[in-house]
């Protein structure tokens, strides 16, 4: 009798697949991602859609930093669906134009949206 339990025990994952299969029969089961690449590319959403965003954001922030004329670090970047979102303080109108301009001439940028100010205490 206690040799039963254990038995159980092992045969137990090799049954939980079977049990997630669905009840049209097509082998596929609740955890299958197969399709989730396609509906991420053709919504504009989920994980893939997020990963090309984060590399946008960093591509931009790192283009902002090589900058000698912008400081990078009262500009704050995000991005959403290719679409770039510049935050935050510069200086001048002319370090507010280029952050502008570098922004949008990184690959996989939709549009640019500022939301900069030049500060009131441009030293």
């Amino acid at each position: 009798m206690k040799i039963l339990p254990v038995i159980f025990l092992c045969a137990t994952p090799l049954l939980a697949p079977l049990a997630l299969a669905d009840s049209a029969g097509t082998g596929q089961t609740s955890s299958d991602t197969t399709s989730a690449p396609a509906a991420d590319n053709a919504g504009g959403g989920g994980a893939g859609a997020a990963a090309v965003d984060t590399a946008i954001t960093t591509k931009v922030k790192s283009v902002l930093m090589a900058e000698p004329g912008i400081s990078s670090l009262g500009i704050a970047v995000t991005t959403h669906q290719g679409d770039v979102t510049l935050s935050g303080q510069v200086k001048t109108r002319a370090q507010m134009s280029r952050a502008i301009e570098l922004a949008s001439n990184v690959n996989g940028v939709h549009k640019v949206v500022s939301v900069l100010r030049v500060s009131a205490a441009a030293s």
